[in-house]
């Protein structure tokens, strides 16, 4: 895979493989360690919130 100048894709790419690593430690936590869990959870939460508000293409054009 290339590597994209743009800063919006870069900064997607970015999201998203933090989104990734988010999940994945979710996924190895146990539920019972509430504090870690819930900790892990509003990270994963606010990384989606930023990709939501990520803007990848001139909306203007559109």
């Amino acid at each position: 895979m290339t590597k994209n100048n743009c800063p919006a894709i870069q900064k997607f790419d970015e999201l998203v493989t933090k989104s990734n690593e988010l999940k994945r430690e979710l996924d190895v936590t146990p539920f019972e360690d509430k504090q870690k869990f819930m900790s892990l959870l509003k990270k994963l939460i606010t990384v989606h919130k930023n990709l939501d508000q990520l803007t990848l293409y001139d909306q203007t054009k559109y």
